[in-house]
């Protein structure tokens, strides 16, 4: 008796997980896609013995300001070397996607005091990809991979999970005449091989609301005001 309790708790465990995803997998999103200023959707990582790269897809609003509004949606490929502090050697990469070749040098971002460069590109949807690393005459291959793992929610299923266990909040971000006032950044981030979704809620006003969503589930995990 003890042993089929204790099945019939957990096949009541499993069946709640599976409808708590289906049910957010068909929610309504209201249209908060539209209100999309930032979005990552993929992250990548390759080394080799004297070097790693990691890498980015996504795309930001041009210009990019905190004003409620979204403007014109340009999609980068961004890679970065976290590990190189020799701000003033030459590091470039070269890659092709779909035919095109791209090249360029990396160039320090003082926002995260890294080495990074960016292409602007569209419909990039490898999970695989090469690229060479070059600094003078070393050049090194270095093959990145997507570190999401198979089963992560796409951002669409992230905000259906919010509209429907978070209405009160989204719900506070329409006016009196019904439009929204805030911009929506979105990240896929991985880590310890587990994916979450950063979600933040911004207003003309300053105020930055940031959610961390689990990337399987679709539950959130916390919120915090930034400011």
């Amino acid at each position: 008796m003890v042993k089929l309790k204790k099945v019939l708790v957990l096949s009541f465990c499993i069946l709640f997980c599976f409808s708590f995803f289906i049910g957010c997998s068909h929610a309504k999103t209201q249209g908060l896609e539209e209100y999309l200023s930032e979005l990552r959707t993929d992250t990548f990582f390759g080394q080799t013995d004297t070097l790693k790269v990691k890498a980015h897809y996504g795309f930001k609003e041009t210009p990019y300001d905190n004003d409620s509004k979204v403007m014109q949606k340009r999609y980068y490929l961004t890679f970065i070397l976290p590990e190189v502090i020799d701000f003033n050697a030459e590091y470039r990469v070269e890659f092709s996607f779909n035919g095109v070749n791209y090249s360029d040098k990396f160039l320090h971002n003082p926002t995260n005091d890294r080495l990074s460069v960016w292409f602007e590109i569209e419909n990039f949807d490898l999970k695989s990809f090469d690229v060479k690393i070059s600094k003078a005459s070393d050049i090194v291959n270095v093959n990145l991979v997507s570190l999401l793992p198979k089963d992560t929610i796409s951002y669409v299923n992230a905000l259906s999970c919010l509209v429907k266990n978070q209405k009160e909040l989204i719900d506070s971000y329409y006016d009196q005449n019904g439009r929204f006032t805030a911009e929506i950044r979105m990240k896929v981030l991985v880590k310890d091989n587990k994916s979450y979704w950063y979600v933040g809620f911004c207003t003309a006003k300053g105020g930055l609301k940031a959610l961390l969503v689990d990337g399987l589930s679709g539950q959130v995990l916390a919120i915090r005001e930034v400011f």
